[in-house]
């Protein structure tokens, strides 16, 4: 078995590329789509960060102060939207994890093959269709994925570690013969202190494949930034450090398009998937369905940053309908609730309803503010809003919060320059690519951003 032993250093300065084999493009259209995962529009107008590579893309292309992600504004079913070009109900990409309340299944979704995960076609698909070369580093839900020739699957181990063993054994063997040094990414993933180390390995994946095979599509999901801001919040002085780590990576990016050949003819389309906030209190819902005796009525789960309420087989809407209407008004009145969302309005917030999936947990949802978390204690009778014992840092609000709103860049081929965009949304990512690389892809929600573009459709 192969181990990583080489020095860190080495790593570092191994950047020079042979070619393996002679790569044989049917267009001379290429895009590289980044995600920067948890990556807010807002950091690109920080000063005090870092960002050379993002803000010289951003002032020679197209850039949007903000743009809108997905509800539950979480890393699977925005990363799926992303690629899709369609809301989480369209798709079936409803969270990292998932429940099936028929079979009682929880699953890592993004550990099912492909064909499982995901219920429309893919950007890859049309691609593929096309006949053009795809690849995809750790992008959530490629596992086996058949429209793609290159891959790191995400697919996570019970320990929540990158599974080695997901990936194609010849493709991570040539990697290792062409001097990446792969296995330290598998090695180091789940390792905060080397995760932005990992991120450079799996950086340096994609770069070999770019020079060494020119595919039409690549996407590539940097994931150490969400991991840094989880934990340490997202203005210590290590998750800015992986911003600038992650600006470094698309760096060398577009430095593989010059060395490949192709740089006039890529477009890059930096993206990612939410915000971050850290929310400091919490408001427990418990207490007010234990006074309303629907305890038996309904199922209460902590889903995120909110509570799903779950009717059960015992609720009767003729005897029960109108007490479970007080109290989401005595809900809605709590201070650090935002709102309730009820069955008919599932749809409009891009969701499947509970009887339209069987991986909805609930008929309802009550939702924290921008700084609260919804909480289900059954041990405390108190629904006052207090601190929490240690801040929270993550995302999960509604999308149109500007703490949510991810970075949103486009530059190169096609791409006109110095263009700043109004609100955009992460489902015209795909819509765009498709018009960029001519494939056809149908019952897209997203538009194509035609005021960016040099060829409008």
């Amino acid at each position: 078995m192969y181990r990583p032993t080489l020095a860190l250093a080495t790593l570092a300065f191994t950047l020079s590329i042979a070619a393996a084999a002679e790569p044989q493009p049917s267009s001379d259209a290429y895009v590289i789509l980044v995600s920067l995962d948890g990556f807010a529009a807002s950091r690109l107008e920080d000063e005090e960060l870092e960002l050379p590579n993002l803000r010289a893309s951003a002032r020679s292309g197209a850039w949007a102060k903000s743009s809108q992600t997905i509800f539950l504004s979480t890393d699977h079913p925005a990363h799926t939207s992303i690629v899709t070009g369609v809301q989480p109900r369209l798709h079936g990409v409803l969270g990292n994890r998932m429940h099936n309340r028929e079979t009682g299944e929880y699953f890592q979704v993004t550990n099912k093959p492909r064909t499982e995960s995901v219920k429309v076609p893919t950007l890859f698909d049309a691609a593929k269709r096309k006949g053009y070369r795809t690849a995809s580093f750790f992008w959530p839900e490629n596992r086996e994925d058949p429209a793609l020739d290159h891959s790191i699957p995400l697919v996570l181990t019970g320990e929540a570690k990158a599974d080695i063993s997901a990936a194609d054994p010849a493709f991570l063997q040539e990697l290792r013969d062409n001097d990446v040094f792969i296995d330290f990414f598998f090695a180091w993933y789940n390792d905060l202190p080397l995760q932005t180390t990992s991120d450079r390995v799996l950086t340096r994946a994609a770069t070999y494949v770019v020079e060494t095979y020119k595919p039409h599509l690549l996407a590539i999901r940097l994931p150490a930034m969400d991991r840094y801001q989880h934990q340490y919040g997202p203005e210590h002085y290590l998750a800015k450090a992986a911003l600038t780590a992650a600006d470094y990576n698309v760096g060398l990016l577009r430095r593989a398009t010059e060395t490949a050949g192709i740089a006039d003819q890529t477009t890059f389309i930096i993206v990612s998937d939410h915000g971050f906030h850290t929310i400091e209190h919490s408001v427990n819902v418990y207490p007010l369905f234990a006074q309303a005796g629907l305890l038996e009525e309904v199922n209460l789960h902590a889903y995120y940053l909110s509570v799903m309420v779950e009717l059960t087989e015992r609720f009767d809407p003729q005897k029960h309908l109108q007490a479970l209407d007080k109290v989401f008004e005595r809900v809605a009145e709590l201070d650090g609730i935002s709102r309730v969302i009820r069955p008919y309005e599932f749809a409009s917030f891009g969701l499947p309803s509970y009887e339209e999936d069987v991986h909805v947990r609930g008929h309802y949802i009550i939702l924290g503010g921008l700084d609260t978390r919804a909480v289900v204690d059954e041990g405390s009778e108190s629904t006052r809003r207090t601190p929490l014992s240690a801040p929270l840092h993550g995302h999960g609000y509604l999308p149109d919060d500007d703490h949510m709103d991810p970075v949103f860049i486009m530059t190169g081929n096609g791409i006109r320059s110095g263009v700043r965009l109004d609100r955009v949304h992460i489902l015209d990512v795909a819509p765009t690519i498709a018009h960029l690389l001519g494939l056809e892809m149908s019952n897209q929600s997203g538009r194509v951003l035609s005021e960016a573009l040099t060829d409008p459709p």
